[in-house]
């Protein structure tokens, strides 16, 4: 038999270095708390303070109910019940016992319990706010949303996942990137969608804002269209809608599902422009295999551009100057015209995910 090799104790630091050791789950909790309650104090409103904090109402209520300065008697029954539990059970095991004792969802329970550990901060957050364990489940379910469903907005995701990451090129290059600060709206009451993304009888397959249907707005909240008021030409004019505040960074609480997401802008904020959509200048892919003779006028494509005025894009792009680029949600890539302020040429066109059925 071999030699025995003695027990060698491991020097205080000694072992594998922290990810992040500049992280520290308490201190940002402290953070959080003392912010809310200074807000709370106040007389802001849980969704007041939600806007302000980047968080939504139902984590500034838990918030508020861990520093011990938010009391209601749905929130003491709670608290109570889970108690009782708690004393002879694990935690999630008391959980548990607290929503059969009280016939509620798993979500509202734990939603009346004040954190242990920290907040959860929705997937916009920046990185330094979140643990190495939380910030590696973010790059895992953002990967498995655009292998699953490879479109253009879970390929956003994933870009927002992986901004401020340490990457190597395939020489061995570090590098690294940063997210231009996007969408400047405040979410208001009067909001301008798509034409395209509302219909009042929808086709098969249609995943965006119906009559009695629910979407989410891109960045915000679920909404519900509750009904509409039409032209006298039978058009659509307004689309009356419920937010549901309590889904602005996360599923809602009773677990239901929604698929479609549609894109805004806010009516009181929004920038009048002029969008050229430009397109193929031929209806053939090669105009050298055309019959010798035709004339190629023949052949131009009628729809090569098209003018669409009265637009209504984001505050953002009031500032745009000509060079830059812009990608217009499911529409292509755009840029300032050089000679015309307030005009966009599309430069780059996208796919949309979407066909009605023919």
């Amino acid at each position: 038999m071999g030699e025995k090799i003695p027990y060698k104790a491991r020097k205080p630091g000694s072992g594998r270095k922290k990810r992040k050791p500049e992280y520290d789950a308490r201190k940002k909790l402290k953070e959080q708390l003392d912010a809310a309650v200074v807000l709370y104090n106040s007389e802001m409103s849980l969704q007041a303070i939600a806007h302000a904090l980047s968080l939504n109402p139902i984590k500034v209520r838990k918030l508020l109910i861990t520093a011990g300065v938010y009391e209601s008697d749905t929130a003491k029954l709670v608290q109570q019940t889970f108690g009782s539990f708690r004393s002879t059970q694990s935690y999630s095991a008391a959980v548990t016992s607290t929503m059969s004792a009280l016939q509620l969802s798993r979500p509202s329970v734990t939603s009346y319990l004040p954190y242990e550990k920290g907040v959860y901060f929705p997937e916009e957050a920046e990185a330094a706010n979140i643990s190495a364990g939380a910030e590696r489940q973010r790059h895992y379910r953002a990967v498995v949303a655009l292998r699953k469903n490879p479109y253009e907005e879970n390929l956003w995701k994933c870009a927002v996942a992986f901004r401020g990451y340490k990457f190597k090129t395939l020489s061995g290059l570090p590098f690294t990137y940063k997210l231009k600060k996007g969408r400047g709206d405040e979410f208001t009451k009067e909001l301008w969608i798509e034409k395209e993304d509302f219909a009042e009888v929808p086709p098969p397959k249609f995943k965006r804002l119906t009559v009695g249907g629910e979407v989410r707005l891109m960045g915000g909240y679920l909404v519900k269209c509750e009904s509409v008021e039409k032209n006298p030409d039978g058009s659509i004019a307004v689309i009356h809608c419920t937010a549901d505040l309590e889904t602005g960074n996360g599923n809602p609480a009773d677990g239901r599902k929604v698929k479609g997401t549609i894109h805004w802008v806010s009516a009181a904020h929004a920038v009048d422009a002029e969008v050229r959509l430009y397109d193929k200048l031929f209806t053939e892919a090669n105009m050298n295999a055309i019959p010798e003779g035709s004339d190629y006028k023949d052949y131009l494509n009628p729809e090569s551009v098209v003018v669409r005025k009265d637009c209504k894009l984001e505050e953002a792009l009031a500032d745009a100057k000509p060079g830059e680029q812009f990608q217009f949600v499911r529409t292509g890539f755009f840029t300032p015209d050089s000679k015309n302020p307030g005009v966009y040429n599309r430069v780059v066109t996208l796919r949309d995910s979407f066909k009605p059925a023919k």
